[in-house]
């Protein structure tokens, strides 16, 4: 069971929730406690209360300025189980890029956008190929993924069953002022 909010922590109605999903834990109703969270700040604010057991957060290729290999494996130390979710930054990584240039999407996104695009047609990979292998590399606990369609369902079951190659994910730069908010995606 995950926080979507840490701000909720602060709250009366939060700090009630948080006790009685200890209480479900204790009963083994749940079997953990976490935060999804969008930066690290946001890490802070959880351990004010608790230490979560769990902690999901947006990581691809695309955007890893908060969270790295360095710092997923300080979590794993700390005996936090970390999933990644947004693995496709909400889709768009396996959008052609002839649909991302006509969208109102932030600057700063496309130009990112457009460096995976031309870095699988590089390395002759798909950019779905580059995303997982690039996932994979850090070894997270868990993998939050959606899927359009049952096509997309086995194509990624499939790569995640296969050995990863390291090549692919190497070199990768960090983007700046790369969120996988909604709100911040449009221009």
């Amino acid at each position: 069971m995950l926080f979507h909010n840490v701000n909720d922590l602060k709250t009366i109605e939060g700090k009630e929730l948080l006790s009685i999903l200890k209480d479900l834990k204790n009963k083994k109703l749940i079997k953990n406690i976490g935060v999804s969270i969008y930066d690290r700040n946001e890490i802070n604010i959880s351990l004010m209360y608790f230490k979560p057991e769990v902690i999901q957060f947006p990581f691809n290729p695309i955007n890893k300025k908060n969270f790295d290999k360095s710092f997923i494996d300080y979590l794993k130390k700390t005996g936090i189980k970390i999933q990644v979710r947004s693995i496709f930054f909400q889709g768009l990584l396996l959008k052609n890029f002839f649909y991302i240039k006509k969208q109102k999407i932030n600057n700063n996104i496309k130009k990112a956008l457009k460096f995976i695009d031309n870095l699988s047609k590089k390395k002759k990979i798909t950019k779905i190929e580059l995303a997982i292998d690039y996932i994979r590399s850090v070894n997270p606990d868990g993998i939050v993924v959606g899927v359009d369609n049952i096509q997309q369902f086995k194509i990624i079951t499939e790569l995640f069953k296969r050995n990863f190659k390291t090549k692919n994910i190497k070199g990768l730069p960090k983007f700046d002022n790369i969120d996988t908010r909604a709100n911040i995606l449009l221009k």
